[in-house]
């Protein structure tokens, strides 16, 4: 016989074992009813599948709480290069051309914008935001020429 017939052959022979345990014999002094001879084995059964999973459950919470740090929505957005803005709670990614001069928003990731005294409709250079979010009132130039637009 192969390795393989001798594992078949001995599944088959423990389980007709257990099933020779659930019959009545006659003969036997100490023999239990089967039905409750199956109960108490599902009752243990049962029991063992309970005290299992509940240490594994408090386990799992245990490790849960001593291993895992929240990371805060601001930590989150300073790693990707963003400014957390507290009091709005949103993220404000930074532009990198921010600060480089420009006369068109196109030349820009975000806006091209002007100084606040400078002449509405005056052609002027301008400067990159430092972010995508401008908020309020402000001068922006476009095309070369000083614009303004306000925004909430």
């Amino acid at each position: 016989m192969n390795e393989k017939q001798i594992n078949k052959q001995n599944n088959i022979s423990f389980w007709q074992a257990v099933k020779d345990t659930f019959k009545s014999k006659k003969d036997s002094k100490s023999s239990m009813f089967p039905w409750l001879q199956t109960g108490l084995v599902l009752v243990g059964f049962t029991a063992g599948v309970l005290v299992t999973t509940g240490v594994d459950i408090i386990s799992r919470m245990i490790t849960n709480e001593s291993d895992t740090e929240e990371i805060s929505e601001a930590d989150k957005c300073r790693e990707q290069g963003g400014r957390y803005d507290n009091e709005n709670e949103t993220c404000i990614m930074v532009t990198s051309d921010r600060g480089s001069p420009c006369s068109d928003n196109s030349e820009c990731e975000g806006w091209c914008l002007a100084d606040e005294d400078d002449t509405l409709g005056e052609e002027k250079m301008g400067y990159c935001s430092d972010d995508f979010n401008p908020n309020s009132c402000f001068k922006f130039i476009d095309g070369g020429i000083v614009n303004s637009i306000c925004m909430d």
